[in-house]
């Protein structure tokens, strides 16, 4: 019992550690989720749309996918804890540049949004949005 519990809790620190960060195609994307071990699901009213749930060091998170032909056009990442959301919001500012910080806007509720290029969630120019309220990391893609 005790072998199977250290199994489960190493096979999440592993997956923890290796966080997805997302790519512009959708090939590569998908391939790279099956490669973090994840499995993910396509929806079934709209093909475009793939689902998975995705374990971090922010905890457990349910992540959409948005295609337009083979583009990736929106990720949202629905955060169980609204802390983790925060959290991650946090650490984009990082890994981006001084200016880029310093161009993204908080609104009243909390609700942060700005562009940033080649983060740790995305490779290319993206804007986040943090939705504080409801537990939602947004990235959507600017290509």
């Amino acid at each position: 019992m005790k072998a199977i519990i250290l199994t489960v809790f190493f096979s999440i620190l592993i997956l923890s550690a290796n966080a997805q960060k997302f790519s512009r195609d959708k090939i590569s994307c998908l391939n790279a989720i099956t490669q973090k071990g994840y499995r993910y699901s396509q929806q079934s009213d709209n093909p475009s749309v793939y689902w998975y749930m995705q374990y971090d060091h922010y905890g457990e998170n349910l992540v959409q996918l948005t295609f337009e032909g083979n583009i990736l056009r929106k990720v949202i990442i629905g955060c169980k804890s609204l802390v983790s959301n925060l959290d991650r919001f946090r650490d984009l500012f990082k890994g981006v540049k001084r200016d880029e910080v310093l161009n993204f806007e908080w609104s009243n509720n909390g609700n942060a949004y700005g562009k940033a290029y080649n983060t740790n969630y995305y490779f290319e120019n993206a804007r986040y949005e943090c939705d504080s309220k409801n537990g939602f990391f947004i990235i959507l893609p600017i290509n």
